[in-house]
């Protein structure tokens, strides 16, 4: 069912109101675990309904809502295993989870394309309760993290006493004073002179440093606390992970002296901080700086434009997609390398292929957010089996390796079309063919748009029918009708593209007719999950007409 993410197009509202009961039940049991922790089993209902939910959800293929299901899922089997030291805090955010997945879905069935991107907040707190790594990490977001901050290497009347000292002496006399500020912050606990304590330690670690890198760190870390002085980012648990990661930071500078701290720096904590500054909604002046340095108004855009570009587009804008496709391109290509590296081994150590591991798990989360699902299950799998090898010490076989190429090859070629119907859409939108004559052509408009009116009506008794007869297996009278109007439909498949799917019309209406009517036959759970596919494919197929889209086919 590769027809493009809009739910209006595909087989979601098959199974919504499924999905709204299996959701109300997952939330009420929820509710009850957070009020009741010592029933632990309540957990294991919990992890079954959202099992089942995101079940669902793939295969429909709504793949942003069925992520968002998988991380809540994943936080309640870290519960059960007692993985999570703070379990108030994921308490917290499964319950609004919970919440806003009923809501997103909603915005679903009202015809509005699955947008990953717009659950990133949401999924990254989930992410942050079992200390895994949070998705601004890699996904969609590629802010240039090697520009310098000299040019705002002013130091304030609040950092000045500060400017003079040993960053890492510093950060020794500072840490614990930090250490209160975000105890207090995490608590709740006179929030203002909690952050105002964060704001000042900070501070005067950016005046004091010498190296840019560093001082680029704290310059971030220091506008994170500014906004939310300001109430322009909400306090959620990814952020507060964040800035706890910020005070070791302050404990390796204060061990390791600034030289060393600087060389052993990895980018990805700044990187993660800058994603909440883009997404800060105040304008103070270190706010809009950093803004502006980073040119994060161009790496993030916000909710909005994200839902406009997704309605306009059918998926991120042009640029965004550039970004996206070469650095997961770049991704591909280091793993093919350990890989071809491997092959050309003599094979004896399997502990060389460790790094395609994060490698895989990086490429399959970005595709996620691109709501390229199955791609993502293919990358996913090979994942699981690479480390299922890698924990034994076996070897993986020729085959093993076969199939783990293949999947990239798989994520090379559905990256490349994805974009190209994305890109395509944006250059032959509203173009007319000039050999053609425009009263001919907006005549067999009509034609068209007529004919799936009519079409979609009969496709629509055939839906009807058939989920009554899978409501009660053994009374076939429900779809006595439905061989005439296949018949029917068929007839009217006559003008091109219509006539691309007479044959798969044809094919339903003998199945209808011979096999269920005439054999007498009940349909299992799998064949029945065949025709709902079936049938919401040429149901999508004659919308994507009716819409004048580039991807019916």
């Amino acid at each position: 069912m590769q027809l493009g993410n809009t739910v209006h197009f595909n087989s979601f509202k098959w199974v919504k109101e499924e999905l709204r009961q299996l959701l109300v039940d997952a939330q009420r049991q929820l509710e009850y675990y957070v009020d009741n922790p010592e029933d632990v089993g309540k957990l294991d209902e919990i992890i079954a309904s959202l099992r089942q939910v995101r079940g669902t959800l793939s295969l429909v293929e709504v793949y942003g809502a069925a992520l968002l299901s998988e991380e809540m899922e994943m936080v309640a089997r870290a519960l059960k295993a007692d993985e999570i030291p703070n379990r108030e805090n994921a308490f917290e955010v499964l319950l609004n989870a919970s919440i806003k997945l009923p809501d997103y879905l909603e915005t679903l069935a009202a015809g509005n394309k699955d947008v990953p991107m717009v659950l990133l907040p949401l999924l990254n707190d989930l992410r942050a309760c079992r200390n895994a790594s949070l998705l601004s990490e890699n996904v969609l977001f590629f802010p240039d993290v090697s520009v310098a901050t000299a040019a705002f290497d002013q130091v304030s009347e609040a950092d000045a006493d500060g400017a003079n000292e040993n960053p890492a002496e510093l950060a020794g006399k500072l840490r614990h004073s930090y250490q209160l500020g975000l105890l207090g912050w995490f608590r709740n606990q006179d929030t203002e002179n909690a952050l105002k304590r964060m704001h000042q330690v900070i501070g005067k670690l950016r005046s004091a440093s010498k190296h840019g890198k560093s001082k680029r760190l704290w310059w971030v870390a220091l506008a994170i606390v500014d906004s939310l002085r300001q109430n322009g980012v909400e306090s959620s648990v990814a952020l507060k992970s964040l800035m706890g990661k910020v005070d070791r930071q302050l404990r390796q500078l204060a061990s390791l002296g600034e030289d060393q701290f600087v060389s052993e720096l990895q980018d990805e904590l700044t990187k993660n901080l800058l994603y909440y500054v883009a997404r800060s909604a105040n304008t103070s002046k270190l706010v809009t700086e950093v803004k502006a340095k980073f040119n994060l108004e161009r790496f993030l855009p916000d909710d909005a434009e994200l839902a406009n570009a997704e309605r306009q587009l059918g998926g991120p804008n042009q640029e965004l997609l550039g970004r996206v496709s070469e650095a997961i391109q770049e991704d591909i290509n280091q793993a093919k390398d350990a890989l071809e590296v491997f092959v050309h081994s003599d094979r004896s150590d399997s502990q060389q292929l460790k790094p395609l591991v994060p490698l895989y798990a990086k490429i399959a989360d970005t595709l996620s957010m691109l709501g390229l699902g199955r791609a993502r299950e293919s990358v996913l799998q090979q994942k699981v089996q690479l480390e299922e090898k890698l924990s034994t010490g076996l070897i993986p076989d020729e085959e093993a390796l076969m199939l783990a190429a293949s999947a990239l090859l798989g994520v090379e070629t559905e990256l490349e079309a994805y974009v190209d119907r994305r890109i395509g859409a944006t250059d032959t939108a509203g173009a007319a063919t000039p050999a053609e004559d425009p009263k001919a052509i907006a005549e067999n408009q009509r034609v068209i748009a007529s004919l799936v009116n009519e079409s979609l009506k009969n496709i629509a008794l055939v839906k009807d029918a058939f989920l009554n007869l899978i409501e009660s297996p053994g009374n076939l009278e429900h779809i006595q009708v439905v061989p005439s109007v296949l018949k029917e439909l068929s007839g009217a498949m006559f003008v091109p593209p219509l006539d691309s799917i007479r044959s798969v019309i044809d094919d339903l209406h003998a199945y209808f007719s011979t096999t269920l009517l005439g054999g007498r036959h009940k349909p299992e759970t799998r064949e029945q999950d065949v025709v709902a596919d079936v049938v919401t494919n040429i149901e999508c197929f004659l919308e994507a007409v009716a819409e004048n889209r580039v991807d019916s086919e």
